[in-house]
């Protein structure tokens, strides 16, 4: 991961039951599952900079996901990205919907776009090579990588 532009897909894994009041956008009901979170970074720092906030225990509450994460029945365990300066965010969100995923909370992560969603939520998360299969399918945006958050806190 570096500090350049790009679009990155946080995998979120939810152990147990929590209620998460997420910003003007209402309560969020959270039970265990997964949960996969799109966004993009194009501004300075990049990818890299935006997925360490995301990361980071401690921080002021700004969009939607820092409220999400806020809760201690959450944790990232895994990080995909792509660098580009094409937003991707948006055909990589459609494209997770197709895999039977949910929308829990309209408009989450998606204020600046026309996008029903950018969270979306699964019990049984969809396998590596149909995650990776159906985000490349979604847009020229490539290569997407992966890390398992442990490795991207020791980098």
């Amino acid at each position: 991961m570096r500090s350049v532009p790009g679009t990155y897909l946080l995998i979120i894994r939810s152990t147990g039951c929590d209620q998460i009041r997420i910003g003007k956008r209402g309560l969020l009901s959270v039970n265990p599952g997964w949960y996969l979170y799109v966004g993009s970074a194009l501004g300075p720092g990049g990818v890299q900079a935006r997925v360490l906030r995301h990361l980071r225990g401690s921080k002021k509450l700004h969009w939607h996901i820092d409220f999400l994460l806020a809760s201690e029945a959450l944790h990232v365990e895994e990080v995909w990205w792509t660098h580009s300066h094409d937003r991707c965010e948006c055909q990589w969100g459609k494209s997770l919907k197709m895999l039977g995923t949910e929308v829990l909370i309209s408009r989450f992560g998606a204020s600046d776009c026309k996008c029903l969603a950018h969270l979306f939520y699964a019990f049984k998360l969809p396998s590596h090579d149909d995650l990776l299969a159906t985000l490349e399918g979604s847009c020229h945006c490539r290569p997407i990588q992966s890390l398992h958050v442990e490795n991207i806190e020791a980098s």
